[in-house]
C-alpha cells in the first residue's frame, strides 16, 4: 500500500498521485521529444532519460508537498537534487597528500 496523504479526505495515496503526474507529465514530453529516446545516438538517448528522471523527481515533489505553497514547491523542483553529481567541470584532482617524515628513535646509549 502507498503512502496515505497528509491531509485527511478523499484523495488517492501520495504513490497514486506520483504515478498520475508522471504519466501526464511524461506523456507531454514524448509527445514533444519521443524521438530522443529511440534515437541512434547514445547521448540522445542518454538526455531522454535524463529529461524522464527529472519528470520523476519533478512529480514525487508535487505529491509528495501538499502542504507547502507553490512558490515552495517551485524552489523544491528547481532545486539540485540532493546527492547529485554535478554536471559542471569535475574537480580538479588533488595533489597526493605529502606525508610526514618519520622521527628517528633515539639512540639508547
Amino acid at each position: 500500500m502507498g503512502k496515505k496523504n497528509k491531509k485527511g479526505g478523499g484523495g488517492g495515496s501520495t504513490i497514486e498521485n506520483r504515478v498520475y503526474l508522471f504519466k501526464d507529465l511524461a506523456a507531454a514530453f514524448l509527445a514533444e521529444h519521443g524521438a530522443m529516446l529511440g534515437s541512434t545516438s547514445a547521448n540522445e538517448q542518454r538526455r531522454g532519460r535524463r529529461a524522464l528522471a527529472e519528470i520523476a523527481r519533478a512529480s514525487c515533489i508535487v505529491a509528495d508537498t501538499e502542504d507547502l505553497s507553490a512558490g515552495e514547491v517551485a524552489e523544491l523542483v528547481a532545486s539540485e537534487p540532493k546527492g547529485a553529481a554535478k554536471t559542471t567541470k569535475p574537480a580538479p584532482a588533488s595533489a597526493p597528500a605529502k606525508k610526514k617524515p618519520r622521527r628517528r628513535a633515539k639512540k639508547r646509549s
